[in-house]
């Protein structure tokens, strides 16, 4: 069951939501706001919000679930009680818990709960369909030219006007003067200006027309076959550590730790902590010192802790791997519990007392798996 998508579908429709025993979700509204900095507009939304002191009380959450996986309200209520107190026990031990489309829990310093949503889920029905808006880039309008003054027009020519003729003057007559006649040369014909000038343009048109060389076939076959080998063998030198050598294999996979919060389908399969086939072997080949001779089986009624060194969604696997323990002298290996989203714990021994279990946690990471852990049952 994926308490935390019932959870985010009800708050669409529901101002609070209960998950019993551990706190009230509700939806906190934010205005739109304008960032200067970004010269962006981002538009209204509601956010996810958590009180830890809002535990009990009347919850839409155990009927939507039942009618969701077509269950009783009391296998609901089993189950949501079971998640909650798993959930309490994995903050206790220092880890974080995630609940999918909420946020992510943990603990302060102060051992409060300490909330942070999931910010990627807009609760707020009006703003469908409504995102950041960003200020347009400023276009400069064109520069306009003004058109060229018009010519200055022609003054019109003043009329003409008579005017008395002056009285005639007497004149003194002047010695004649001899005119001599000078002859000019005669210019040349035009014909011969036409017929020197093809002569005087036609080089200035021969040196303007470009010349083609062909080049010769030994530089085109360098350019075409030599240029890129040389290319290919330069890359190659430069890199054949990592086509041809170690750096071109594929990077072992590391263990993945156990994550108690339920999680999608499609991420459940990485879920499995320490189940590798390597860590198994580096398991094998590791000395192990013998566990302290104690009773197989946990008495009823009594405060155990259990040191987890493996979780399988494979039930034979984990049986298997309880088989190897035990011939390196864990004789209280046993798989003792499956977890609510199908992974069977294997727990390497069991402590009453907490004090022996935090002491022999840290040789059981050092000698058959670095992300072992204690949990309290």
């Amino acid at each position: 069951m994926k308490i935390g998508t019932y959870i985010s579908e009800l708050l669409f429709d529901h101002e609070h939501v209960i998950l019993p025993g551990f706190g009230e979700f509700s939806t906190k509204y934010i205005p739109a706001r304008f960032i200067p900095e970004e010269k962006k507009i981002e538009s209204p939304s509601k956010v996810i919000a958590f009180d830890a002191t809002k535990k009990d009380g009347d919850t839409p959450l155990t009927g939507h679930m039942a009618a969701k996986e077509h269950k009783d309200s009391d296998q609901v209520k089993k189950f949501i009680d079971d998640f909650v107190s798993e959930i309490k026990k994995t903050l206790s031990s220092g880890q974080k818990v995630e609940l999918e489309r909420v946020g992510v829990f943990s603990l302060d310093a102060e051992g409060n709960v300490a909330f942070e949503a999931d910010k990627s889920i807009n609760y707020l029905a009006d703003s469908a369909g409504m995102g950041t808006i960003s200020e347009p880039t400023r276009v400069s309008p064109p520069t306009v030219v003004p058109p060229p003054p018009p010519p200055p027009s022609i003054a019109e020519e003043p009329a003409f006007v008579e005017t008395p003729a002056p009285e005639p003057v007497q004149v003194e007559p002047q010695p004649e003067i001899k005119e001599e006649v000078v002859e000019a040369p005669a210019p040349e014909p035009i014909s011969k200006h036409v017929e020197e000038t093809p002569e005087k343009v036609a080089p200035v048109a021969a040196a303007q027309e470009p010349v083609k060389q062909d080049l010769p076939p030994v530089i085109k076959w360098l350019a075409w076959v030599i240029i890129p080998l040389l290319v290919i063998l330069i890359i190659l030198a430069f890199n054949w550590n990592f086509i041809f050598g170690k750096k071109s294999q594929a990077p072992a996979a590391q263990p993945q730790t156990e994550t108690v919060a339920p999680a999608p389908a499609s991420s459940q399969a990485a879920e499995t902590p320490a189940e590798s086939t390597e860590s198994l072997e580096a398991a094998e080949a590791t000395p192990v010192t013998s566990a302290p001779q104690a009773p197989a089986q946990v008495e009823a009624g009594r405060k155990v802790y259990h040191i987890v060194v493996g979780a399988f969604q494979d039930q034979g696997q984990a049986s298997r791997f309880v088989e190897e323990l035990k011939g390196k002298g864990a004789s209280q290996a046993n798989v003792f519990m499956t977890t609510s989203s199908g992974f069977h714990r294997v727990s390497y021994a069991f402590f009453y007392d907490l004090a022996e279990a935090e002491a022999a946690l840290p040789r059981v990471q050092q000698e058959i798996n670095s992300t072992a852990w204690i949990l309290h049952r």
